[in-house]
Formats: C-alpha cells, sequence, structure tokens
C-alpha cells in the first residue's frame, strides 16, 4: 500500500545546501500514521469517477451531507484504476505535453477544519522506471459550507461557441457538453470550482527555499501551480465523489484488513508493521448479487460490477442516496452488452 511504502520510502536528494529532502517528510509520516486508513477497490474508483461526472448541480446539493468518518483519514487509490475507469467513461486519457512521470498511486490525508476539508496530497510517480513518493509542496482546502443558491437571475447566458471535446465520448462527453451548453450547470461548475484554495505547504519551505536558490522564484512557483493543478483534478475525481459515496446509506461497504499475524513475524525480524485498514468496496447483499450475476450471465456480460458502478447518487430531504440501475420498481434489469475492465 502507498502509506506504507511512503511511512519506509526515502528519496535520497540532498540540496547544495546540505539539506536533506527527507527530512521535510517526517512530520506529514506522523500525521498519516494517526489517521484512519481507507483504501479503494476498482470498483469503488469506478463509482468514485461515475459520481465526478454527475451534473455540478447535483455535486452542490450533496455537499452539506458529507461527513468524516473519523477526525482524520486517509484515502488511497490506484490512478491506473482511475484511468481505466475514464476509459470506460469516455475519457481520452491524454497526457499532458512534456510529461515526464507516471502518476502510480495517490494518498490523501484529510480532516476537517471548522467549514473546509484540508487536503494533503501523497502521489507516488514512476521516473524513469523509477519509484518516487513525495508530499505535494501545496495543501488544499475545500470549503463544504458556503451556501450556494442558483437563483434563475444569477445564471449567466452563454455566447454560442463549437466545444471542442477533444476526443472525448460517452458519459465525459455528456459530462462536458453540460458544464458548457446549460447555463444552470455551467454556473453550479463554477461555484464547485470556486470553493477550491491551495497554499503552500508549510512542511515544504525549506525545500521550497532551496528550489528558489537553485532554479529561481519562477520556476518554485510554477511547480507549486502544476501540482495544485494536479491535485486539484483527483480531488475532483476521486475524493469529494468518494466522501459522497461514503455519506450515502446503501453505495459502499468496508471490509476491516488486518495484518496481526504477519506483522507478528515482521515484529519479530524487526521490520516495521504494515497497517491495517478499511477496504472500501460496492455495497451489494448477497442475495442482490446472485440475482444480478444471473441477469448478466443470461445476457452474455463478463461481468456485473462495471454496470453496477454506474449508477447515481440523489439528493433528498433525509440525505443522499445511491439509485443503482438494476433496482428500479424493485426488479433487476439485464445489463447491457459492453466491456468494462475491472480486474
Amino acid at each position: 500500500m502507498l502509506i506504507d511504502d511512503f511511512k519506509e520510502f526515502e528519496t535520497g536528494m540532498t540540496y547544495p545546501s546540505g539539506y536533506r529532502h527527507d527530512q521535510s517528510l517526517g512530520a506529514a509520516k506522523k500525521r498519516i500514521s494517526e489517521a484512519e486508513i481507507f483504501v479503494l477497490d476498482q470498483d469503488a474508483v469506478a463509482m468514485a469517477a461515475g459520481v465526478a461526472l454527475s451534473k455540478p448541480s447535483s455535486t452542490l446539493a450533496a455537499l452539506p451531507w458529507i461527513r468524516l468518518p473519523f477526525e482524520r483519514i486517509w484515502v488511497e487509490f490506484s490512478n491506473r484504476e482511475l484511468r481505466e475507469a475514464m476509459a470506460n467513461l469516455g475519457s481520452p486519457n491524454k497526457r499532458p505535453p512534456a510529461t515526464v512521470s507516471e502518476i502510480v498511486k495517490t494518498g490523501f490525508l484529510v480532516r476537517r477544519d471548522k467549514d473546509c476539508l484540508v487536503i494533503e496530497y501523497i502521489h507516488e510517480d514512476k521516473v524513469d522506471g523509477r519509484k518516487m513518493i513525495d508530499l505535494c509542496p501545496v495543501y488544499m482546502t475545500f470549503d463544504l459550507d458556503t451556501p450556494d443558491i442558483l437563483a434563475e437571475e444569477d445564471i449567466p447566458q452563454l455566447d454560442d461557441f463549437k466545444l471542442d471535446t477533444m476526443g472525448a465520448r460517452g458519459r465525459v462527453q455528456r459530462h462536458m457538453k453540460a458544464v458548457h451548453e446549460d447555463p444552470r450547470e455551467a454556473h453550479a461548475d463554477k461555484l464547485l470550482k470556486s470553493r477550491y484554495r491551495w497554499v503552500p505547504h508549510p512542511d515544504m519551505a525549506i525545500v521550497r527555499k532551496n528550489l528558489v536558490a537553485m532554479a529561481g522564484e519562477a520556476i518554485a512557483a510554477e511547480a507549486e501551480g502544476n501540482q495544485a493543478r494536479e491535485m486539484r483534478l483527483l480531488v475532483n475525481l476521486v475524493l469529494i465523489p468518494i466522501l459522497i459515496l461514503m455519506s450515502c446509506p446503501n453505495a459502499i461497504a468496508t471490509h476491516a484488513v488486518s495484518h496481526e499475524k504477519l506483522n507478528k513475524n515482521r515484529r519479530k525480524k524487526g521490520k516495521p508493521e504494515l497497517s491495517d485498514y478499511k477496504l472500501v468496496k460496492m455495497s451489494l447483499s448477497k442475495s442482490r448479487r446472485r440475482v444480478v450475476e444471473g441477469a448478466a450471465v443470461a445476457s452474455g456480460a463478463r461481468t456485473v460490477s462495471g454496470s453496477l458502478v454506474m449508477g447515481h447518487f440523489k439528493v433528498r430531504k433525509t440525505g443522499v442516496f445511491w439509485w443503482n440501475p438494476h433496482s428500479r420498481a424493485g426488479t433487476i434489469e439485464t445489463p447491457g452488452r459492453r466491456t468494462m475492465v475491472t480486474r
């Protein structure tokens, strides 16, 4: 897991001043060790990606229901699984120009401070075939409680223009068209983006000072801006959606994973213990899974998981609820013939 790899990983970098980069990571490692750990499985990642492509107005309506299950939580997932989920939803998954690394895993350390989520970002990258794990040089806040009212008089008219979907298709394309062509959704999307704020991470102040000395202020600011944009994209695609799903009573389930026996042997050998964690999975009762899998077999579908995660949430006066496309009107619908990569 990323959390265990980060605790043990050392970059080995030393700046000309003599300062070791790894000295800046100690406080973050301590904070993470105090958090409750959640690891998303592939279906949970796909569910989050699907929720991220909901109408922005729906996401705004769901934000007041978000509750952290613990004071401080760690959420990690595989970026490969996220890319697969986005591809299934229609994303071309284009890499930005001049990209020199690939994100392998992402971890978010999250706590609530009054009306805001405070988010730290740790990422594992593959750089020229080598593993690199580091703390993002910025941290982000996301405002949960600012009231957003989509009053008609506040919604501007959009100028007509041809939307370039950049090779997008399916649900991704529909989401982009809604944001660009529906004034209400365009305004809601703008309100959502206004809730994000980022500032330089205080733990990385000395690292920044050394980078400025080596490359100049402009390079340091550019690096922070690039990582802030990357962080916001991943928070938007996975973290906020999974927190919405965690707030639904019927969307996901958690399974406790313990390394008690393995850690007993690791302690004897003087090795660091592995972290116990909660595996976040799609919630589906055994009886319903049997019925749905039967429908999948009858239709010739390879797996039912891909169809199930394409449900959607609805906001009601009493909370947020997950609506599975296979449970409308108390019936099980036959999954469509589509290939979904789930494992």
